[in-house]
């Protein structure tokens, strides 16, 4: 194990607990080729490319069956890793008190959603590529769907985005080792219980009972917490729902009360996030669970009360991979 990798091990707030039962079978299956994802026919051998088992994440929240994705392979020789360049944060007049009492007096607008198994969402985790001169950051979006015929079963398919330079700008033509938007990188058939097992009921809508929801996971993961529990141990476990779950109107809003709630949250300044969405940027204390060595940061839309991204990034940097101090290592956004 290279530094690197031991770096984005150590990153993981989970790296000393154990997954349960059935996350520790499916997960050996993965790993031992055992249990492999289904290959699209149509997809041509020669665009196919190997998606790794990230075993542990610097983004500080551990997707504990979806462990196939987000990650592109680490190659050797050990080049210089690209990372995206920090959201650009400006000054926004709202404070946390604010935020807090707003989003407890939001009301839904529109005819609300329905919270329903499954997500979608859009990630990046640091990655070096052999001979990456000039960067190459790909994000992956994830889709996971509950198949209709009430088994729960489904399916997660994790495809490839536009590869951008590190200032967000799509790079053309699809430069080596990237591959081509819409590109399938791999699909893979679940069980219910292999797809929940982090959260198998469904998620609350009220703040009270998010937070008693939220804790309640990271008691099943092992996690000793400290009270008053921490904004960032109670992101760790919104990241994970986010990625498991497809909440309403309510129920992102129960669950970013919660987060404004919780100690630990600094509003840093407003942005835009990385789909180009005007949001409010939240500095998260790393709590029980979290590394100081790694920054969190919690980008919300005001407006409509969700949850647009959660980013990570290396506080003192990785010198010897010339990641610099305060770069991005990964990066999750909902749509």
């Amino acid at each position: 194990m290279d530094d690197l990798s031991k770096r984005i091990r150590d990153a993981s707030p989970y790296a000393n607990k154990s997954l349960p039962d059935s996350a520790e079978m499916l997960l050996r299956e993965l790993v031992e080729g055992r249990r492999v994802p289904r290959e699209d026919p149509g997809i041509a051998a020669s665009s196919r490319r190997r998606v790794t088992v990230p075993l542990l994440s610097v983004a500080g929240a551990m997707l504990i069956v979806l462990l196939v994705v987000l990650v592109v392979a680490i190659d050797r020789p050990v080049a210089v890793a690209a990372t995206p360049d920090p959201l650009a944060v400006h000054g926004t007049s709202w404070t946390l008190p604010a935020l807090q009492k707003e989003v407890g007096m939001a009301g839904t607008d529109g005819t609300p959603g329905t919270t329903k198994l499954g997500a979608r969402y859009e990630g990046w985790y640091l990655q070096v590529d052999e001979g990456a001169e000039h960067g190459l950051i790909q994000p992956q979006r994830v889709v996971s769907e509950v198949d209709a015929d009430g088994s729960g079963s489904g399916t997660t398919r994790v495809v490839a985005s536009d590869p951008v330079a590190p200032d967000g700008r799509v790079i053309v033509p699809v430069p080596p080792g990237g591959s081509p938007s819409g590109t399938v990188l791999s699909e893979t058939v679940w069980t219910a219980d292999e797809y929940a097992v982090a959260f198998p009921t469904l998620p609350p809508d009220t703040a009270d009972a998010m937070r008693e929801y939220l804790l309640d996971h990271l008691r099943r993961q092992g996690a000793e917490l400290p009270e008053p529990v921490a904004g960032g141990d109670y992101l760790v476990a919104a990241v994970t729902l986010l990625q498991t779950w497809t909440l309403d109107e309510k129920a992102q809003r129960a669950l970013l009360e919660v987060l404004l709630d919780a100690p630990g949250l600094r509003v840093a300044g407003g942005a835009t996030d990385r789909a180009g969405r005007p949001g409010v940027v939240l500095d998260v204390a790393p709590g029980a669970l979290g590394n100081p060595a790694f920054r969190q940061r919690l980008v919300i839309d005001p407006t409509h009360w969700r949850v647009l991204a959660v980013e990570s990034a290396v506080v003192d940097g990785i010198p010897e991979h010339q990641v610099p101090a305060g770069a991005v290592t990964s990066y999750t956004l909902w749509r």
